[in-house]
């Protein structure tokens, strides 16, 4: 446990070991001050070293998950019209 990879679905995302969470999730529910409880007991399939893989990978490529989460706040605001 605790590595990422790059997958495909619909956009080119980066996953969480063999889970189907993208790495932009957790990092944006992070920013949202989700702490490490809260998100291994909401996501029972991660392990505290997938949450460090996670915060090492996004050190590396923090413009590009920031670009994601941007990304899906403007849809989410273009929603609530």
């Amino acid at each position: 446990m605790g590595k990422v990879f790059k997958g495909y679905l619909a956009l080119f995302y980066t996953y969480l070991g063999s889970t189907p969470i993208p790495v932009w999730t957790i990092i944006s529910l992070q920013h949202q001050g989700a702490d490490d409880s809260e998100l291994l007991e909401n996501y029972p399939s991660l392990t505290p070293f997938d949450l460090v893989a996670v915060r090492n990978y996004y050190c590396v490529h923090q413009q590009e998950i920031d670009d994601i989460i941007a990304n899906y706040a403007e849809e989410d605001e273009l929603d609530l019209c």
